[in-house]
């Protein structure tokens, strides 16, 4: 969990940029682009929200991600005094969570912005877009968004990389008259804390083969092993269940086989006997 620190005087180099730091011949044709996506002050595009099932089946595979996330924001050191929004996006900028003030978060909830896609063909210029495009933490004035919707707010992303791998995005939005750099810190620790987290789930020694060997000590069967490998890597029951082409209750059955015949009763014990 991250504690807020006091700021120290701005560093040398910043860690991060701002529309004003990227050459004007890409940000025209970033304009361009946005232009020719036919993307105004006032609107989404909603050819590229979500539908309700692709929404949760997205939320499904990134499971792990939001709840590192809801951990590293349950405390009070990582909530600012003043109105703010936490955003979480996959690789693809389709934005899949949000955690903040109740007001900012219930505004954009009534313009259905859970699902949306934040790109650049789809939301316009915006702090998640231009993270997109840079893959290093970005800030976006408020003025400076396509979207109205975006203008009351500073906004600040940074991408989530485990191992090199892009996993999605965080953001941080917060009152154009705040301190933008103490945010900065404040999301790119935040974003650090659930990278190492999202590490340590893929730093067993073992391969899936000497797991796949273990289990065929206690009889499973192929299915059975692939649910059972699935789960200890902390898939849930719907995106194995949709990954597998089987039915939510088949994985939740099969889960329940595979303790009883490892002789566990939890997934803790679980995992810590075949991956620890």
């Amino acid at each position: 969990m991250f504690i807020l620190f006091e700021s120290e005087a701005e560093p040398a180099t910043r860690t991060w940029s701002y529309l004003s730091d990227i050459p004007p011949e890409l940000v025209a044709e970033w304009k361009r682009r946005v232009a020719l996506a036919q993307i105004t002050e006032s609107t989404l595009r909603v050819r590229l929200r979500l539908t309700g099932s692709e929404l949760q089946y997205r939320r499904s595979k990134h499971s792990r991600m939001i709840e590192e996330m809801k951990k590293e924001l349950s405390g009070p050191g990582s909530f600012l005094s003043r109105l703010h929004l936490y955003v979480l996006l996959d690789a693809e900028g389709y934005l899949l969570q949000m955690v903040g003030s109740n007001p900012v978060v219930n505004k954009l909830a009534g313009h259905r912005v859970p699902g949306v896609s934040m790109a650049l063909e789809s939301a316009g210029l915006n702090a998640l877009s231009m993270c997109m495009q840079l893959k290093c933490t970005t800030v976006m004035m408020g003025h400076e968004n396509t979207c109205r919707i975006f203008g009351n707010f500073t906004a600040i992303c940074s991408p989530v990389l485990v191992k090199g791998e892009l996993l999605g995005y965080s953001g941080l939005a917060i009152q154009n008259q705040d301190d933008i750099e103490m945010a900065v810190a404040l999301l790119q620790k935040v974003t650090a804390n659930i990278q190492e987290r999202l590490a340590q789930d893929s730093a067993s020694p073992l391969t899936r083969e000497e797991i796949y060997a273990k289990l065929d000590e206690y009889g499973l069967t192929p299915r059975e092993k692939e649910v059972a490998y699935r789960w200890m890597h902390h898939e849930t029951t719907v995106q194995i269940s949709c990954e597998l082409y089987i039915t939510e209750g088949t994985v939740r059955n099969m889960i329940k086989t595979v303790y009883r015949k490892t002789g566990v009763n939890e997934k803790g014990r679980f995992i810590t006997k075949f991956l620890l």
